[in-house]
């Protein structure tokens, strides 16, 4: 199926050089007044151009321009088209691509203020000749590969796209597929119809109405009075079937009351829920339609004023159209919009004074370049694609564990001062430590503000011949010979590297290991400062082992986790729940940073 696969857009608002690259279904999240909106409506323009005004343009001196790439331009879709069409776009398609771009010089409605341009994919890039401008005929195949898209902004317009027919509207194209089996099974009936209603009302029918007739004759002769050998007939016209529904739209009943209402007298919340209801419609009468085009489907904010399960069931009805004959761009603030599977590459949009709307690199695009190990990539794209917080939020915080992933968001709230509390803080779960380095590249590499809360052993076992510390650190040659001298002392047992791990003598675990060498006098200032270091790279290290000392958790168990925030919601001062309050109030201090 052929699809708009890039889009690069210049110069539109806020939009000063922003480049897309799109799927069958494209999902956008960003702040408000990213320019979210404005990517929409450049889009919009580069199928169905009208002028721009002076507002549209970023600069006024420099030009719009809007380029897009068409892939999977095959063959047999050429030869739908019309052959004095056909002809004149086969020039252009290389390797099923055509890249094409759109121009406004200036302000103003004029046709001539407009430009498209087709680029010669087998000339180079640089090359006087690398783009025609205008070729005859162009904008017509390309409206049959793309006819005009659907743009539904996210509040203001739901009455002009349900209660008005266009071509450009929900209704009309609901329309337009409800007339496709009426006019191939019932067209022979409608035009008996129509062919009555031309004989008793337009002026050369057989059967004329006789009121018609006689105000004919009045008229008549009264026009002999002043212009004799001239006369009169009334004409009304009837419509042909592919017209017929035109003027279509929509009423309204409420409450199980017959009477018909206009669609723009309901409230802003039942206009939203009938227009994504519609478009859940169009998905199932727009199956297996056989038809060449692909038509746009361009949403702002679906979600809004649905309940969570109609968000899921427009989400679903959508999908249901882009593997078909619709290609879906929305944008979203809510993460029920979202599979798992679209999560690695969900465009985030963000703007600067400097940049204007900008976008960041998707998870999928930052594990590719920072990863080239295939099995690296799967494993690090299955731990992020499991949160779509990342994609709402401004700064992430990644646990290494269930335990984190159920206590450290939860106390944080009941511990932070309201005034303090960062409400875009994401907490996200990864599957262990293993994933923490990975994970804090790849979201750096997004350019988003990213931290990691982690166990002692993360500092031994992962942290250290990495970027964060040194194989040759002197704190963690100190601990590594302490370890040695310790061990007998304290009844652990330790690896060939030198770090502890569980003792079969005397069932003592690895992180129970941990929890006494972070109790030696000796070894306690090496680990404070290599908490320090870490601290400095983003990473919070549990200086006394794992995360259940500090909070006094007891046991490793739903059960415990729950009973401990519960006692410090309902306790007047968090702190007194848990075993080591100036720790966890350092933490706390750390998150609001």
């Amino acid at each position: 199926m052929h699809q708009l696969t890039r889009v690069r857009i210049k110069n539109y608002k806020s939009c000063k050089d922003i480049t897309l690259h799109l799927s069958d279904y494209s999902t956008m999240v960003g702040y408000n007044n990213a320019g979210k909106s404005n990517i929409l409506e450049a889009i919009n323009w580069f199928l169905n151009p009208s002028g721009f005004d002076k507002s549209s343009f970023n600069d006024p001196d420099e030009e719009i321009i809007v380029e897009g790439l068409i892939e999977g331009v095959t063959e047999e879709l050429l030869e739908e088209i019309e052959d004095k069409h056909r002809e004149r776009i086969e020039d252009y398609v290389s390797d099923g691509k055509i890249l094409f771009k759109r121009v406004q010089s200036e302000p103003g409605g004029r046709k001539k203020l407009r430009d498209l341009y087709l680029r010669n994919l087998e000339e180079d890039e640089d090359s006087e000749n690398a783009w025609d401008e205008n070729p005859t005929g162009i904008d017509n195949a390309i409206g049959k590969l793309f006819p005009k898209p659907i743009l539904i902004p996210a509040m203001d317009d739901a009455t002009e796209d349900i209660s008005k027919h266009k071509r450009s509207t929900t209704i009309g194209k609901l329309i337009s597929e409800i007339l496709k089996p009426i006019e191939r099974d019932r067209e022979e009936e409608i035009n008996e119809i129509l062919d009555g209603l031309r004989e008793r009302f337009e002026a050369g029918g057989d059967n004329r109405n006789e009121e018609l007739q006689a105000f004919d004759q009045e008229a008549n002769q009264k026009i002999d009075d002043f212009f004799p050998g001239v006369e009169i007939k009334v004409h009304i016209p009837t419509p042909e079937i592919d017209e017929l529904f035109k003027s279509g739209t929509v009423k309204i009943t409420e409450d199980g009351y017959q009477a018909l209402r206009d669609f723009d007298s309901l409230g802003h919340g039942a206009q939203r829920s009938i227009q994504m209801a519609l478009i859940r419609q169009l998905a199932e009468t727009s199956r297996d339609t056989g038809e060449t085009g692909r038509t746009l489907l361009l949403i702002e904010e679906p979600e809004l004023f649905l309940h969570p399960q109609g968000v899921w069931r427009l989400k679903k009805a959508l999908k249901n159209l882009s593997s078909g004959n619709y290609q879906i761009i929305v944008t979203t603030h809510s993460p029920l919009m979202l599979d798992k599977i679209d999560i690695p590459k969900t465009i985030l949009i963000r703007k600067s004074k400097e940049e204007g709307t900008y976008r960041l690199k998707s998870i999928e695009e930052a594990v590719e370049e920072k990863i080239q190990d295939h099995s690296s990539q799967a494993d690090i794209l299955f731990a992020l694609r499991n949160s779509s917080k990342i994609l709402f939020s401004e700064e992430i915080i990644l646990l290494e564990g269930k335990t984190e992933s159920q206590v450290v968001s939860e106390a944080y709230k009941l511990i932070s001062d309201n005034s303090d509390l960062k409400s875009e803080i994401a907490f996200v779960p990864l599957r262990g430590s293993g994933d923490i380095i990975k994970a804090i590249e790849i979201l750096a590499e997004m350019q988003l503000k990213v931290k990691a809360i982690a166990d002692l052993d993360f500092i031994f076992k992962k942290a250290f011949g990495n970027e964060f510390l040194e194989e040759d650190d002197d704190d963690i040659e100190a601990c590594k010979n302490l370890f040695a001298e310790k061990a007998e002392e304290l009844e652990i047992k330790l690896s060939e590297d030198g770090w502890p791990k569980k003792n079969v003598e005397n069932n003592t675990s690895a992180e129970e290991a941990y929890e006494k060498l972070a109790n030696d006098e000796d070894i306690q200032p090496h680990i404070e400062n290599l908490h320090q270091k870490l601290r400095a790279k983003n990473i919070w290290v549990w200086k006394t082992g794992a995360i259940e000392k500090p909070f006094g958790i007891t046991a490793k168990n739903d059960r415990a986790r729950a009973k401990l925030l519960t006692e410090m919601e309902q306790a007047e001062n968090p702190f007194d729940q848990v075993d080591n309050p100036q720790l966890v109030q350092g933490l706390v201090d750390w998150l609001n940073k």
